[in-house]
């Protein structure tokens, strides 16, 4: 049972239903049928494949994907308590900051171990359950490096939203899980600042920013997290931090206290 429309995207929408033989909440992706091109059907199928092999907390459940004639869709775990983005807007607190950005780092490197890189992590693709934990979303132009067979993507092709994008993502140079690792960088600095580090008038001007600007340092009140931070946002790749159980690590020791012991031996 349809219950409303949760959003509509370029290529799909989204719905939030009810099974009614349990009265179960579940989200429902539906890929608009005018998009028939093989590719794009193709890249909706490997989203679903992909999720069911990466099982962490921190990453959304996949239930089924149902193809019927043209329709094509896929039944999700349903949560309820909004996005990142719009908690940022009401501003957070150092501990949230933290939390949420462990959390994201250990889904990070859940997604890693299994070659996957997510390559759009922005604040629109964390989402809330109702007890407060984060999840990730919308794995759409992810890049299954252990499936050379399904690369949808070109070579120096960009993909992913420009305000968090790493410069290699930006100049169309190979990426690596460390390009992930920047995004969850910008994140941060906005989950704290309340603004994104790198704008610009164009997307292009953005995307240089990201080059050839600065890394800007955080306000004195989050000085601690300065050094984390900086090693996230390095311009190379090898000055960053490696990894997702890195950064957890990091954090609990910038921030003591505000990552759990639960998120520190699972990663």
């Amino acid at each position: 049972r349809i219950l409303e429309v949760l959003g509509v995207g370029g290529m799909a929408s989204v719905f939030k239903a009810q099974r009614i033989s349990d009265d179960r909440l579940f989200a429902i992706k539906l890929l608009d049928p005018s998009h028939a091109e093989e590719s794009v059907k193709e890249r909706f199928r490997m989203e679903f494949e992909i999720l069911q092999t990466i099982k962490h907390k921190h990453v959304v459940k996949m239930e089924e994907q149902i193809e019927d004639g043209q329709w094509i869709y896929t039944v999700m775990e349903y949560l309820p308590g909004g996005d990142l983005k719009s908690r940022i807007r009401r501003r957070l607190k150092r501990e949230e900051a933290v939390r949420y950005a462990s959390q994201i780092a250990a889904a990070l490197q859940a997604a890693h171990k299994r070659g996957v890189l997510h390559r759009d992590l922005k604040p629109a693709n964390v989402l809330f359950r109702s007890d407060g934990t984060l999840a990730l979303v919308d794995f759409g132009v992810a890049k299954d490096t252990k499936d050379t067979d399904k690369a949808l993507t070109k070579e120096g092709q960009m993909v992913g939203t420009p305000y968090y994008a790493s410069p290699e993502q930006a100049t169309g140079a190979k990426m690596d899980q460390r390009s992930d690792l920047y995004a969850l960088g910008i994140i941060l600095f906005e989950m704290l600042e309340g603004r994104r580090p790198f704008v610009g008038d164009t997307s292009l001007q953005v995307l240089m920013a990201h080059v050839k600007d600065p890394v800007p340092l955080l306000s004195q009140e989050w000085d601690a997290l300065n050094d984390v931070l900086t090693q996230l946002l390095a311009k190379d790749p090898h000055d960053r931090l490696n990894d997702g159980h890195e950064v957890v690590k990091a954090l609990a020791e910038a921030s003591p206290g505000d990552v759990s012991e639960d998120l520190l031996n699972q990663t």
